[in-house]
């Protein structure tokens, strides 16, 4: 693919000066870097005095957009500006060596690509490339061509399942996610604490119960429009046995478990009703009662 004309972009939320050593490992071999800050304050100062290049464009409109919203607006100025390709790329990820991923996607062969993505640990796979169903946000390289064929980025559904939600249009068109197996991202991902309960390994991520929320309602959601459109075994895997786990741990053995429980059946109602968004602390609504 010797026609790659690549832009990326990285989304803040509260950034430190750390950030700069990460955006270093891949802002060289980028045309551009779209800098989209969804903090409440203005970072451009901090980060024009700390990132030695004009390679990059800040923007901020000063209040969280959802990461959604940002990476849709940023794949849309990408393709305007005659960009092939646009690597997404979070806040605390980082490559050793982002030109060798740089050449791998340049030597596919691999037809019909949409998303190319990158492995997070060490694996025993002797392929140089996977074709597989989904992939994380972080370190995508994105076809904006194949981008230009579906709805895109769902804004509604502010932060979490956005990535699969993005895999699964593009598998209703019948295009790839490959997977370049030789290349890792250092990437801070949560890891769950696993415990045991008889026979079964429950994972307790200890996540917020508005993040508990809005995994809950997003993955409810998506779930229950793929099967409306013909799909239901696209996310069936995730959304019965994983998230059945999960929410086990929550109920049973997390701290905070009467909130977060709450707010997973809350998530639940929203999910099923498409009542998408920012989560409005206001709008606890009458579902809520019947959780």
């Amino acid at each position: 693919m010797s026609d790659l004309n690549i832009a990326g972009v990285v989304v803040l939320y509260y950034p430190d000066e750390n950030i700069i050593e990460n955006i270093d490992t891949y802002i060289e071999d980028l045309k551009c870097l779209y800098i989209f800050d969804n903090s409440e304050i203005d970072n451009n100062v901090m980060i024009s005095s700390l990132l030695n290049t004009d390679k990059y464009e800040y923007i901020s409109f000063k209040e969280n957009k959802g990461l959604g919203f940002a990476l849709d607006y940023c794949a849309t100025r990408a393709k305007q500006s005659g960009f092939s390709h646009l690597l997404t790329m979070d806040q605390d990820s980082s490559f050793d060596d982002f030109s060798a991923y740089f050449n791998e996607i340049s030597t596919c062969k691999i037809k019909d690509v949409a998303l190319y993505g990158v492995r997070l640990k060490k694996h025993n796979c002797k392929e140089r490339y996977s074709i597989v169903k989904e992939t994380i946000t972080s370190g995508n390289v994105l076809n904006l061509d194949c981008y230009g064929m579906i709805e895109g980025y769902n804004e509604k559904l502010f932060i979490d399942h956005i990535d699969f939600d993005l895999c699964y249009q593009f598998f209703k068109i019948n295009k790839k996610i490959v997977l370049c197996n030789r290349i890792l991202m250092n990437h801070v991902i949560g890891e769950p604490v696993i415990k045991k309960v008889l026979f079964i390994s429950i994972p307790l991520m200890n996540h917020s119960p508005l993040r508990d929320y809005y995994m809950y309602r997003n993955e409810t959601y998506c779930f229950y429009r793929a099967c409306k459109e013909g799909h239901p075994l696209f996310f069936l895997k995730h959304f019965l046995g994983y998230r059945t786990k999960t929410y086990i741990g929550i109920k049973f053995l997390e701290d905070n478990s009467s909130e977060k429980t709450k707010m997973v059946k809350l998530g639940i109602v929203h999910g099923k009703k498409g009542v998408l968004g920012k989560y409005n602390s206001n709008c606890k609504m009458e579902e809520e009662k019947k959780c």
